[in-house]
């Protein structure tokens, strides 16, 4: 009878999906962008899903770990497969972004340092960001060895797909998916219209508001600051109402998309920030690279057209790394038995 109990538990959905959330605490999963403007991530769900059917299927880890670093560089045997393969670098692409910063080049750093960050401790359990400002102080990862990660991150594009506005100053595309991949339910021809309606109806709103600024500013009103606020307001909504509609095509049918990462046109070696500040960048630049310290006798070098995701997450997975295996051991036994 413990048996059958035994077995019936661990082949229920809910087993699964309790697994799986623990992957996805580790991943940082959240289906909004946290930090100063928390917008929506609208295809957070398929990389959800992936990790939940990835521990339905008994995947094994290290296929598990290759597969959210460089999945979009994986050979496919069919469509299926392909969908997984990028829909799991919606690891990549998930997590906090600061989409009000204006300085372009700043977000692109901060935003891999945020990838940096959570990929070194979730699968070797060493915070390498720290080293983006400093050698570390406990652990032997040099300054050098940081930028070495940025580099590879840099050279790769991350898509996660939020919608523009005056607050949002960094949209992106999406991953575009296999015909056979799941979508999102469709929309009839009169609620895309009706979404258009909204939009065109905002953006004379927006208009009419811009007119009111100008002729309070001429007349030294003080209402042309309050006018101003309506307009980020509904500039923010016409930037939802637009993103809902990129979802479609213009009969209803839904688009597939997915959040994910894809390789730069030109990968390059990342330069030195000096106290990791953007601003104070040194002429020398780091071979793209992993951490000194972790030594594999498999290592593969990256190749000067590529970004070096694949080589990384290989080198992560290769049975010679001395952590990876370990850590992912550990966090079975704790999420197991309460205790590390």
């Amino acid at each position: 009878a413990i048996g059958e109990t035994v077995a019936r538990l661990l082949a229920a959905d809910a087993f699964r999906e309790r697994w799986g959330r623990h992957w996805l605490d580790v991943a940082r999963f959240a289906e909004s962008s946290g930090k100063e403007i928390n917008a929506t991530y609208p295809h957070a769900w398929r990389y959800r899903d992936y990790v939940i059917d990835s521990f339905n299927a008994d995947k094994p880890f290290d296929q598990f770990l290759v597969e959210q670093i460089a999945g979009d560089l994986l050979p496919f045997e069919d469509d299926a497969q392909r969908t997984e393969q990028l829909v799991a670098t919606g690891f990549l692409a998930i997590g906090t972004k600061n989409l009000n910063e204006q300085n372009s080049r700043q977000f692109r750093f901060d935003l891999v340092d945020e990838q940096i960050d959570t990929m070194s401790q979730a699968f070797l359990a060493t915070t390498a960001a720290c080293a983006r400002c400093h050698d570390h102080k406990f652990d032997p990862i040099p300054l050098p060895d940081y930028y070495a990660l940025a580099g590879i991150f840099l050279s790769s594009e991350t898509l996660f797909g939020t919608p523009n506005g005056q607050q949002n100053r960094r949209a992106t595309d999406l991953v575009e998916l296999p015909a056979s991949a799941k979508a999102l339910p469709g929309r009839t021809l009169g609620e895309l219209i009706d979404l258009e309606y909204q939009r065109d109806a905002l953006n004379q709103t927006v208009e009419e508001l811009r007119k009111q600024v100008t002729e309070a500013r001429s007349n030294g009103d003080d209402d042309a600051q309050r006018f101003v606020a309506r307009i980020l307001a509904t500039e923010t909504q016409i930037g939802i109402l637009e993103s809902k509609l990129l979802d479609y095509t213009k009969d209803g049918t839904p688009r597939l998309l997915a959040m994910g990462v894809r390789e730069s046109a030109e990968p390059f070696d990342s330069q030195i920030l000096i106290r990791g500040e953007e601003e104070n960048a040194t002429v020398e630049r780091v071979p793209r690279g992993f951490l000194q310290v972790l030594k594999t006798s498999d290592e593969k070098p990256i190749p000067s057209d590529a970004s070096g995701r694949l080589q990384l997450a290989e080198w992560m997975a290769s049975p010679e790394n001395p952590l990876t295996a370990r850590v992912i051991a550990n966090r079975i036994w704790l999420w197991l038995f309460g205790e590390g």
